[in-house]
């Protein structure tokens, strides 16, 4: 405990004795040998502290006078960023003092030694910062692909700790010979477990569904999903309607549909009026889509490389007969802004396609011949950007693979989804081959 205060000239201890005062006083908690008193005056009324002190009342005992040191208030640090490709993490202990760890992501190593512990004293990081950036570690260890299974594929992917992790999956209709793992997570160069994947056999277990006929002037389109489960939807043509509604969906349970069928037929529709079209515009062309509500709405195009000499609605819908806007259809007109890229070889033993999107922005994708690979890796798209690819070419040219072996004529072999000789019979004395 501090010295006590005597209230006299230039003495720090400072000793309040009062008297009892009348009157309800909250009494303070004291220690059995020193009852509390009530004290009229308060003791720091009476009271000059010390600099970088504060008065403190004590009224257990008598009427007394303290001074305790000011704590000082806590001055919190602005944050270090975290470096590139890395993260940070901060703790507080049981004094108040903040500690921060910078980290890489997994797979990469900092370009520089970091300190051991950036902490944060009166306001400021010691040492100030920044922290050293991330760079990719030469010592990490690329796993090689495992072979998808037969019937069967997988795919991979790495978490923002740069862990590899592959899943391996059968085609529809058919399942796993034994379990596999839950994931193959690649570590230090290896896939843990090794693999090869287990292989995919035709599953017993699975009843295909004799499909329903389409509707008289309508359709159907089916969908399996991740289950395997087979879900059809019917339709009818536009302008026609369902004579009776149909279900909302037609399930394949068992080698069964539920509902069983058949789809309701359908009728011409009294409601729709048709729209004339309207003619295309020059150098141009339009589509139309009808929604669900029978609604028909038609866009115009220019055709590559040119562009509408005015502004075109953002769609033209078919209300009542009449479209609205009405059209036509504004012509197009050859674009000076279009740089024509001149187009890159195609690879030895090999081809490429190209798309124009709705852009107008070219993209040109190489590809080798069945039996064939890359000598080096393509780029992912090739795209013409200002008359010029970006990148600019030449694609990789191809070379016979070594993982295929190929037939006595030079051609790659074929794989078949059964056997050929499994539905043929051969004359007495003749084997199949």
């Amino acid at each position: 405990m501090l010295g006590r205060l005597l209230l006299a000239a230039a003495v720090v201890l400072a000793v309040i004795h009062g008297s009892a005062a009348e009157g309800d006083m909250k009494m303070p908690e004291c220690p059995e040998d020193q009852p509390p008193v009530m004290c009229d005056p308060e003791p720091c009324s009476l009271a000059l502290c010390p600099v970088g002190t504060t008065c403190v009342n004590n009224n257990c005992g008598g009427c007394y006078a303290e001074c305790v040191p000011i704590t000082p208030a806590v001055q919190e640090c602005e944050k270090i960023p975290p470096p590139i490709w890395g993260s940070y993490h901060c703790q507080t202990d049981n004094t108040g003092t903040e500690r921060c760890y910078p980290a890489c992501m997994e797979g990469y190593e900092f370009e520089s030694p970091p300190a051991a512990e950036y902490v944060c004293v009166n306001g400021q990081f010691s040492p100030p910062g920044p922290y050293p950036n991330c760079r990719k570690s030469e010592a990490v260890q690329e796993c090689e692909k495992i072979p998808p299974p037969i019937w069967g594929s997988y795919h991979c992917q790495t978490d923002n700790t740069g862990t590899e992790r592959c899943y391996p999956a059968c085609m529809e209709g058919y399942e796993f010979e034994s379990p596999p793992a839950a994931e193959y997570v690649c570590v230090n160069g290896q896939f843990s477990p090794p693999g090869p994947y287990p292989n995919c056999r035709k599953s017993e277990a699975v009843q295909e569904c004799e499909k329903i006929p389409p509707p008289i002037w309508g359709s159907y389109h089916c969908q399996t999903d991740n289950t395997g489960t087979e879900r059809c939807y019917p339709a009818c043509m536009e302008g026609y309607e369902f004579e009776s509604p149909p279900a909302a969906e037609y399930v394949c349970v068992n080698g069964q549909f539920s509902p069983p069928g058949p789809y309701p037929n359908c009728r011409r529709s009294e409601a729709v009026q048709e729209c004339e079209k309207i003619p295309p515009p020059i150098w141009g062309s339009y589509h139309c889509q009808t929604d669900n509500t029978g609604t028909e709405r038609c866009y115009p195009a220019c055709m590559e490389g040119y562009e509408f000499e005015s502004p075109p609605a953002a769609e033209y819908v078919c209300i009542n007969g009449q479209f609205s806007p009405p059209g036509p259809y504004p012509n197009c007109r050859k674009s000076e802004a279009v740089q024509e890229c001149e187009k890159i070889p195609p690879p030895i033993w090999g081809s490429y396609h190209c798309q124009t999107d709705n852009t107008g922005t070219e993209r040109c994708y190489p590809a080798c011949m069945e039996g064939y690979e890359f000598e080096s890796p393509p780029a992912a798209e090739y795209v013409c950007v200002n008359g010029q690819f970006s990148p600019p070419g030449p694609y990789p040219n191809c070379r016979k693979s070594e993982d295929i072996e190929m037939c006595p004529d030079g051609t790659p072999p074929v794989q078949c989804l059964t056997e050929p000789c499994s539905t043929v019979l051969c004359p007495v004395g003749e084997n199949c081959v």
